[in-house]
């Protein structure tokens, strides 16, 4: 795994610098799309008209989820590619796929300690829940049986605002991220201590590769370390990152957002 990482993080940092242009392969158009992800084995999924739409790196659909009765789809996390989360917020339930975006378990997060009061919710590397809890403003971790086993101090104490308000909760090497798009991200280790906070102001969407966070800030592509806690610019030879709203790197090439127009980008 370290090995991997090490290859990974090489890639990254070297094919943004490439001479060679990104070359176009593939692109589609969803007019009713609502979200889009990546998992960590290059899997792009989106959830459009209410349904999740799963892709590979060439464009084929693989696979497709859809649930009438329990309203609009508010979140889904693809970190785990083998244990996707559905969350839907309107009826208060969450829904476990699996890689082939079949059901494999469903819930009430009324069930869940800390669920009635819920602002975000993930998984976490073990197939356990995270959640936010916005009445006792903790981080919490709960089994499959809805008890905590893990949990932040009072995060009113901790943060520099009282004004935290997390939409989405993501555990990536061995590390949680809550993240406020309107003021940053709170930074924990996996048995839920706070470590920082990481001001990224007016950020609707993050994503990850390897040790970076990666985003669109005003026009430009841009990444930051978790190692170094430094920030850069990063910029493709002969790519224009100004003319997308989103971009999602893989260890290969990169995905892109336009309205509802997603793209596909190969540096080979």
């Amino acid at each position: 795994m370290r090995q991997y990482l090490s290859l990974l993080l090489l890639f990254f940092a070297t094919t943004l610098a490439a001479q060679d242009a990104p070359r176009l392969r593939w692109t589609i158009d969803r007019p009713d799309l609502q979200q889009w992800q990546a998992d960590q084995v290059n899997f792009l999924y989106l959830v459009a008209n209410n349904s999740i739409e799963k892709y590979d790196p060439k464009g084929q659909l693989l696979a497709t989820y859809r649930e009438n009765n329990l309203g609009t789809i508010a979140k889904i996390d693809v970190n785990n590619p083998f244990q996707i989360l559905v969350f839907f917020e309107e009826f208060g339930k969450v829904v476990l796929l699996d890689r082939t975006l079949s059901e494999q378990q469903r819930f009430s997060v009324g069930e869940l300690e800390g669920g009635d009061f819920l602002q975000a919710i993930g998984l976490s590397s073990d197939n356990q829940i995270w959640l936010y809890d916005t009445e006792l403003f903790l981080l919490r971790k709960i089994n499959r049986n809805g008890k905590t086993i893990r949990q932040s101090l009072d995060l009113s104490l901790l943060l520099p605002s009282q004004d935290f308000r997390p939409t989405s909760i993501c555990e990536h090497q061995n590390t949680v991220f809550l993240h406020d798009p309107a003021s940053g991200i709170a930074i924990f280790d996996p048995l839920a201590n706070f470590i920082r906070f990481l001001p990224l102001p007016n950020q609707k969407t993050i994503h990850f590769f390897g040790l970076y966070i990666v985003y669109m800030q005003a026009g430009q592509l841009k990444s930051y370390n978790l190692s170094r806690r430094e920030q850069q610019i990063e910029q493709f030879a002969n790519f224009d990152s100004s003319q997308y709203d989103d971009i999602i790197l893989t260890n290969f090439g990169f995905w892109t957002k336009k309205d509802t127009k997603i793209s596909f980008f190969s540096l080979k």
